[in-house]
């Protein structure tokens, strides 16, 4: 029997209509001929790739083209009735999920399935741990794994497409790439690969219109359903434009319908892989995407996780783009608000990122994706109101980096086991407050939300296996500007007028001495200290007495105590790794380090990635052990 689901018209697009009050579900034509009274409806990842799909199919539709055209579409009630629903009436057949010859976002040349429907669910993807957090994955063996409605398989698909993991594939029978029946090398999904980013506004058309800057087409470049149908073999090529990136068959799929019409099995293989050229090409083709540079000079995606945890400050830091970050749809917001054509509308910006149980990107362990306000149309368009926000999230991610630095100089590499727990945690409801507050008082908002952050410092650092008087030299030294993070601190509000002029930052840590409360620069300058402060710092960290720190000579230090001498000359330079900064010389020593530090510092001279530089063995000169 021959079955149909028309994507345009069938309802599979959860949505909150404000006209019926309700969670519905629509087409693709209703989504976007009504998204001016609609606001999507799927959460998390799921609301990612329906959106990146309604963009592409906008954009191909009347995207605007230019600055003039994206404000009148702006101020338009509508998005272009007419032009959208004769679109997708000349492209009906390619949105035909079940179309027997090429069925939409899939491979119509596939006629061996070699999956059962259990291969949609994103569960799958977390290895042989997700049965665990999966009623239906464990049932299984003894019921099977239950046939999905066609509704739920499209989003099911479209997620696939753009979240798969890395790693073996099976080959199409025929594939001359096979090595007997697989694939080696394929790449995570298009999505997966990024920090993804979109702005939401009021509605969905308003969200639309945000995620998708005024540009003309591409030559060449058109979405997958306006291309030839993909082969049934894996190809490497190039993208064609914007278009072509947003549906990127990234996978070859087709979907089995039972006589019911529900999906009981797939057929599954490699797709499309991108040639290996740097990401800033990759950065110019996909807006919805957040990047930074790295001190080498190459683009790379910012990631906004610290320690299995979504920072809530990271979109700010892209309202001053820059080497901490950038965005080309947060570049794009600046120049509407600063046209004065967003008005007080309230904007936030969501991101998402995987995390990997693995460095092969084979296994999934979470999808965060969280949303974060930045302002209104009016504060967004104000250059101080905006870089007073970007600094503040500078600060907080200096200050994040700091803590890590301080736990390295107390505990050494051991201290890596306590990192989570200085993650700056719980501070989502006061970014959103100190936003607020940034449209009336600039000053304040930095003095509240360095205050905030400074404490949710303090909270992780209590928990370190630290004395009392540690943990104040700890928070002391973390609160220290290093000369990079200095100019990102946010100043506290101008104290009330005294005789004698205030510092600011937090008061300097007193001990009792004596009677007398002193600093440890005071505490250095008295008659029976021989040592300086850093000494004594030093030796406080390393739990001597204040009495023994103060007065100890420096030569009858016993070995071991103080801080470790450090070589003198420039300091060696880190590398992010494994979520810790590591010198060359610890990376190297790394069991999965295949080869010695010299080829190490070599290939990454040459310009191979951190990752190319580490894992490829070395034929030449192999790492011994």
């Amino acid at each position: 029997m021959s079955t149909s689901y028309p994507l345009t018209t069938s309802g599979w697009i959860e949505v909150y209509d404000l006209d019926a009050d309700e969670l519905r579900s629509v087409g693709i034509t209703e989504a976007l001929t009504r998204a001016h009274r609609l606001v999507l409806g799927s959460p998390g990842s799921d609301g990612i790739v329906l959106l990146r799909l309604l963009a592409a199919v906008y954009d191909a539709a009347c995207g605007p083209a230019d600055i003039i055209e994206w404000d009148a579409a702006w101020r338009a009630q509508t998005l272009d009735t007419d032009r959208i629903t004769s679109y997708l009436e000349t492209w009906e057949d390619r949105f035909d999920l079940l179309h027997p010859t090429r069925p939409a976002f899939q491979c119509g040349a596939l006629q061996e399935y070699n999956r059962g429907a259990q291969a949609l669910d994103p569960a799958t993807l977390g290895g042989d741990s997700g049965a665990w957090f999966n009623e239906k994955l464990r049932n299984i063996p003894a019921y099977g794994y239950p046939a999905w409605d066609p509704a739920e398989a499209a989003v099911r698909l479209l997620w696939l497409l753009a979240y798969d993991v890395a790693g073996i594939k099976g080959a199409v029978p025929g594939d001359p790439a096979a090595k007997k029946g697989k694939l080696y090398g394929s790449h995570i999904g298009p999505v997966a690969f990024l920090t993804h980013l979109h702005l939401n506004g009021t509605t969905l058309k308003d969200t639309l219109l945000l995620s998708l800057p005024p540009q003309p087409r591409t030559p060449g470049d058109a979405p997958v359903w306006e291309q030839p149908s993909p082969p049934a073999v894996t190809r490497i090529r190039p993208a064609l434009g914007r278009l072509d990136r947003l549906t990127w068959p990234s996978r070859r799929i087709r979907l089995h319908a039972a006589s019911d019409g529900k999906i009981d099995g797939i057929a599954f293989y490699d797709g499309d892989r991108r040639p290996v050229t740097s990401n800033a090409e990759l950065e110019g083709l996909d807006p919805m995407s957040l990047w930074r540079t790295t001190t080498k000079g190459a683009s790379t995606p910012l990631s906004i996780i610290a320690y299995d945890w979504v920072k809530p400050w990271v979109p700010g830091i892209a309202l001053e783009p820059g080497w901490m970050g950038r965005s080309a749809l947060i570049e794009h917001l600046i120049r509407a608000a600063e046209r004065g054509v967003l008005g007080d509308m309230p904007i936030s910006a969501t991101v998402g990122e995987i995390i990997y149980s693995n460095r092969h990107q084979s296994t999934i362990s979470a999808d965060l994706v969280e949303t974060r306000r930045l302002g209104t149309g009016w504060t967004l368009g104000d250059p101080e109101i905006r870089s007073a926000q970007a600094r503040r999230a500078r600060f907080a991610e200096a200050f994040q980096r700091a803590l890590i630095r301080e736990l390295k100089e107390a505990f050494g590499r051991p201290g890596s086991r306590y990192e989570p727990k200085l993650a700056l945690l719980g501070l989502e409801r006061h970014w959103a407050e100190t936003v607020e507050l940034e449209a009336t008082d600039t000053a304040q908002a930095a003095h509240r939300w360095r205050d905030y952050v400074y404490e949710a410092g303090d909270r992780g650092i209590d928990f370190l296996p630290l004395r009392p008087h540690q943990r104040e030299i700890f928070k002391d030294a973390a609160r220290r500007p290093s000369r990079s993070a200095q100019s990102e601190t946010p100043q506290p509000a101008p104290p009330a007028p005294t005789g004698t002029p205030a510092k600011s930052g937090r008061p300097a840590t007193r001990y009792d001495w004596k009677g007398s409360q002193l600093s440890l620069a005071e505490l250095a300058q008295l008659p029976e200290c021989t040592v300086n402060v850093q000494t004594i710092r030093n030796r406080l960290k390393a739990g001597q007495s204040l009495d023994q720190a103060v007065t100890a000579p420096a030569r009858s230090e016993p070995a071991g105590t103080g801080a470790p001498k450090r070589s003198r000359g420039r300091p060696a330079a880190t590398y992010l790794w494994d979520g810790a900064e590591r010198s060359l010389a610890e990376i190297a020593k790394l069991p999965e380090c295949q080869v010695t530090l010299q080829t190490l510092r070599n290939r990454l001279k040459a310009g191979q990635s951190l990752e190319e530089a580490i894992t490829t063995p070395s034929t030449r000169n192999p790492k011994t052990t």
